[in-house]
């Protein structure tokens, strides 16, 4: 067993049912009917571990990866907005939504969303 101290601990809870708005406010817990979490370890030899679990509420199982990849999406998405994080960080961010958006354009359409991009 290791000596590592955990800083956070987590739980989730499945509800099929549903809970009541006003149920949540007064428990002090957050809600959502999906949720992708991304456990981060700093172990104590200084490498780095993660592991992604989620849980798809209307399903009961794990999200599907069409949901995961609407989740990574979005994240690029924030990512490219945020200032804390270097131009280059930015950049790279922001191209990575711009080409998962120009695809999903060019797949409603037919036509090419970027005059910059050729199928």
């Amino acid at each position: 067993m290791s000596d590592h101290r955990y800083r956070i601990i987590y739980k989730v809870e499945h509800h099929p049912d549903g809970v009541p708005e006003d149920q949540i406010r007064v428990s002090g817990f957050g809600a959502c009917d999906a949720i992708l979490v991304g456990s981060l370890l700093y172990p104590d030899d200084g490498s780095y571990s993660s592991m992604f679990v989620s849980l798809d509420g209307r399903t009961g199982e794990e999200l599907d990866s069409a949901e995961i990849w609407k989740a990574w999406t979005m994240l690029a998405k924030n990512l490219a907005d945020e200032t804390t994080l270097s131009p280059w960080k930015r950049a790279l961010a922001r191209n990575v939504f711009d080409v998962v958006r120009d695809v999903i354009l060019e797949g409603r359409s037919g036509v090419p969303a970027s005059p910059d991009r050729q199928s």
